[in-house]
């Protein structure tokens, strides 16, 4: 190791930061270079007296209680935020109660259609060509891609982890 090197990781060393092989390499040089000792030295020497001062400073009074309110703010944000989002999520969902009998008509439409369509299945493998077939299933797959694209869309910004926690 070089002393650039073992001089940039000196502090990540006394702060206990270095993986077993970097800590190793690092003690090494400094056993074999004393200009990099003096170095880490110097870094412990401030490092304690840092520790030290910090120490005996008192916390000003009444930081607890800023703390306390502080917190308490903030779930009452979280609180008002939830209930705004549930409020939107009752709005977004009441249409389709109010309409669930014509969504179930349309549910019960899309499944007569498939049934329809699978019956229908052996007559269009006789009958139209497979690059037919090919352009009707990419076609219906751009349209499932483009209803979940427009969906995500709408919903886009919409905070789901709100609701869920």
């Amino acid at each position: 190791m070089e002393c650039g090197e073992c001089l940039e990781n000196i502090s990540a060393l006394i702060d206990g930061e270095l993986n077993g092989f970097e800590q190793k390499q690092v003690e090494n040089h400094l056993l074999a270079c004393g200009r990099c000792k003096a170095v880490a030295n110097q870094f412990r020497l401030l490092n304690f007296g840092i520790v030290h001062a910090v120490e005996n400073i008192p916390a000003p009074s009444g930081l607890e209680e800023r703390i306390l309110l502080s917190i308490g703010l903030e779930r009452q944000k979280a609180k008002k935020q939830f209930s705004l989002t549930s409020l939107f999520l009752i709005l977004l969902v009441s249409p389709l109660l109010i309409f669930s009998s014509l969504i179930w008509r349309f549910v019960y439409l899309v499944y007569s259609t498939g049934t329809i369509l699978g019956r229908a299945e052996s007559v269009l493998l006789r009958f139209v060509p497979p690059a037919t077939s090919w352009a009707i299933g990419i076609m219906a797959f751009f349209l499932i891609v483009g209803g979940v694209l427009l969906v995500r869309r709408l919903l886009k910004g919409f905070q789901f982890n709100e609701v869920f926690s």
